[in-house]
């Protein structure tokens, strides 16, 4: 039996209407593309982070948009995603391209990947069910250079105020917006700001992007084309409020209304087209006020508070850029201090000398020295100028060899000492010049009619208080009572026996109270302090005879240049990180003809800091040149500056001068003679910070041990310092 086929149901066809393809519009400036809401149940959770995090309006935008794109790239469950999966998002980031030829910039992925971190941490604190390990700890940033400012030159900032003036019936608001604008406001505070928060010379912001009240003081022009706009909204016959808006829009049919965040973009692109200057927007403006700032000699953390910075990184363009245009003017500032003085052709070579040495001694160039190159004025009338300084310095010079127990001959006799380096240039400058002949003449010091060394015996008591008071006691012999061959009084006892070399007995105490100071840096190393008393206990007078009698003196006159009368020496520094403890510190020696500038390089390396923030030395109530000398700065006193590092972490230091010694040739400075603990991980809070992230790190048990481990890494050791380490990054660097 044949079976019949089965016919097939009807089938019917409908029509699904699809949305044309519309072509895409001009991107506004200043308006991110839009990322439609996925309809995703693990949306709700997203919602909940932004609810409860505490962002500034802009950043919510921009974590929810990029929250949705990355929904939008993976359909796994919170708990499935894994590093593997993060690190293959952000290689999808930095291949997206967001219009044909060009991907996403190392900043935006940055952007991205914080707004993933900050969800993720918060998702597994809160719902450690969802998200039981953070798959982001191990994705790392793009790194990226410090941008330099946009600021706008001033020739074309001319061109920008002049293209106001054609704006027409908007030029008196717009003059005023670009005024707030290039005082470093942003635009969204511009927006934000009402009638009632200009006083005729700031402008108040109650709320500013980092949560924090801030004034922003506006130049004289800015306060008159201010209160010209305000004038002007009254001939219309306004009755203004504290609460109305500062500017309005004056679009047909938005006039009245609030200026919007667009149109104050759209507004300085119409002003950038008519001055025919080039990618002009808002941001641009703050740049050129920042900059502004700077360049003016405003400090860093004025002008920081000003803009509503808070944080350096970011800051650091505005920096960057004075510091690189205040490089080049001090370069050729150089050049023109570096010119050697120019005198007449009449005159003779005693004149040269005498004018060399009268500037190699007062350090400046003679008064009138430009009238007497001109020819206005003669030889004769430039030195009666400069006579008074030059006979104070002639009196010192043949006052010092009375100073020192010799006698010249005859008035006008140059002393004739024979030179002797001396160990420690604590004392005046004994080093004098011929200003006719040139040459120099190194002065000794002398005790009577002849230089006799002496012996004593002291009876030496020692006590050391600490820990490691044993190990400290050892040290202290071998490294200083040795020098003076120091004996034990009894085995087991705290008194020695040591035996003294000197000149006069003056210098008994001097010798006592530098072995002493050794001391206290020996037991500085282990936490240590050290107390001593000590009494003469013999004399033994003309041990030897180590100089000829004075009434027969020798002459020893080395032929040399003016430049080199001088005594080079180097400053013993002690810098101490202040608030924290256990205390970390570095003990160093540097040049006194390094600068502030390059001393800065010098204590970010000996301290381990790595250089990311401002810094500021202070040394007395004024602003410091950091382009002085030590030398300059300090001279022969010994006392403590301050070193500023991190405007934001405020790490304070003191820099004690602790002596001044006489360089050693075959040495290199800077050094580092010691130091005690590990610096701080850059970033980590200030001392405070630092005191709770040692506590984190100290408990397992704790939260955040974890992340705190990770962060810092697992090879930070608070307690570990290298001194060959330190040593070794002092000789790399570079201060050319």
């Amino acid at each position: 039996m044949a079976i019949a086929p089965k016919s097939i149901p009807p089938v019917m066809v409908v029509a699904i209407p699809v949305a044309e393809e519309r072509p895409e519009s001009r991107q506004r400036q200043g308006r991110p593309r839009q990322i439609e809401t996925p309809a995703d149940i693990r949306w709700p959770v997203v919602q909940e982070f932004l609810r409860a995090s505490n962002l500034a309006a802009n950043s919510r935008k921009l974590y929810e948009r990029e929250l949705k794109r990355f929904l939008g790239w993976t359909h796994s469950a919170w708990s499935e995603l894994k590093l593997r999966q993060l690190g293959q998002y952000k290689a999808y980031l930095m291949e997206h391209e967001v219009k044909p030829g060009k991907t996403l910039s190392k900043s935006s992925v940055n952007a991205a990947l914080t707004a993933l971190k900050s969800f993720f941490r918060w998702l597994n604190t809160f719902h450690p069910e969802l998200c039981p390990e953070n798959p982001t700890e191990g994705v790392k940033f793009e790194r990226l250079p410090v941008p330099m400012p946009q600021d706008i030159s001033a020739e074309n900032m001319e061109k920008v105020w002049a293209a106001v003036v054609q704006r027409g019936r908007t030029q008196v608001r717009d003059l005023a917006l670009l005024h707030l604008l290039a005082s470093g406001m942003r635009s969204g505070e511009v927006v934000a700001t009402n009638v009632g928060s200009f006083d005729g010379r700031l402008i108040s912001i109650p709320i500013s992007k980092n949560k924090q009240p801030r004034l922003v003081p506006l130049s004289p022009a800015g306060q008159k084309a201010v209160a010209e706009y305000l004038d002007w909204r009254r001939d219309q016959g306004e009755e203004l409020q504290p609460d109305f808006p500062l500017f309005l829009s004056q679009h047909r049919g938005w006039g009245g209304q609030r200026l919007s965040y667009q149109g104050v973009y759209q507004m300085v692109e119409a002003i950038g087209e008519i001055s025919g200057v080039p990618d002009i927007h808002p941001h641009r403006l703050r740049h050129t006020g920042a900059s502004e700032m700077l360049r003016k000699g405003m400090d860093p953390a004025h002008a920081m508070r000003l803009t509503g910075h808070t944080d350096e990184r970011s800051f650091r363009r505005y920096t960057m850029g004075a510091e690189q245009e205040a490089a080049v003017e001090a370069y050729y500032r150089s050049i023109e201090e570096s010119k050697e003085l120019v005198y007449a052709k009449s005159l003779d070579r005693k004149q040269r000398k005498l004018l060399g040495g009268l500037v190699q001694l007062t350090g400046k160039e003679p008064l009138g020295q430009v009238e007497f190159d001109d020819g206005d004025i003669t030889f004769a009338e430039l030195w009666q100028e400069n006579i008074e300084a030059l006979e104070q310095m002639l009196e010192l010079a043949y006052g010092m060899p009375e100073m020192f127990g010799v006698k010249v001959a005859e008035e006008g006799q140059s002393p004739d000492i024979q030179s002797q380096e001396r160990e420690e240039v604590n004392s005046p400058e004994t080093a004098l010049v011929d200003l006719e002949s040139g040459l120099k003449l190194q002065m000794p010091l002398r005790y009577g009619d002849t230089a006799v060394e002496h012996q004593a015996q002291v009876r030496f008591k020692l006590w050391v208080e600490g820990r490691k008071k044993s190990k400290v006691r050892k040290e202290i012999e071998r490294q200083v009572f040795s020098d003076v061959q120091g004996q034990k009084t009894k085995p087991r006892g705290n008194e020695y026996l040591l035996t003294l070399t000197y000149h006069e007995k003056d210098e008994i105490s001097q010798i006592i109270g530098d072995m002493f100071w050794r001391m206290e840096m020996i037991a500085e190393l282990d936490n240590c302090k050290v107390n001593c008393e000590w009494e003469m206990v013999d004399q033994v007078l003309e041990l030897a005879s180590t100089e000829e009698p004075l009434d027969c003196p020798k002459i020893t006159a080395v032929e040399d240049s003016l430049d080199a009368v001088h005594v080079t020496s180097v400053y013993q520094l002690k810098i101490t990180l202040l608030g924290v403890q256990p205390k970390v510190w570095r003990r160093l020696q540097v040049s006194e003809v390094m600068t502030l500038a390059q001393l800065h390089p010098v204590v970010q390396a000996a301290m381990g800091w790595e250089g990311y923030h401002l810094h500021k030395f202070s040394v007395n109530e004024d602003e410091e040149d950091e382009t002085l000398t030590l030398a300059e700065l300090i001279g022969n006193e010994l006392f403590s500056f301050s070193y500023l590092y991190n405007l934001g972490d405020m790490w304070q230091h003191e820099i004690e001068v602790e002596k001044r010694l006489a360089s050693e040739p075959e040495k290199t400075y800077p050094v580092c003679l010691a130091g005690k603990q590990a610096c701080p991980p850059e970033d980590c809070g200030g001392d405070w910070g630092y005191a709770h992230l040692l506590k984190v790190l100290k408990n397992p048990r704790h939260s955040d041990h974890r992340e705190r481990k990770e962060w810092v890494g697992s090879e930070f050791d608070p307690k570990a310092f290298d001194l060959q380490e330190v040593n070794q990054a002092l000789r790399e660097l570079e201060y050319s």
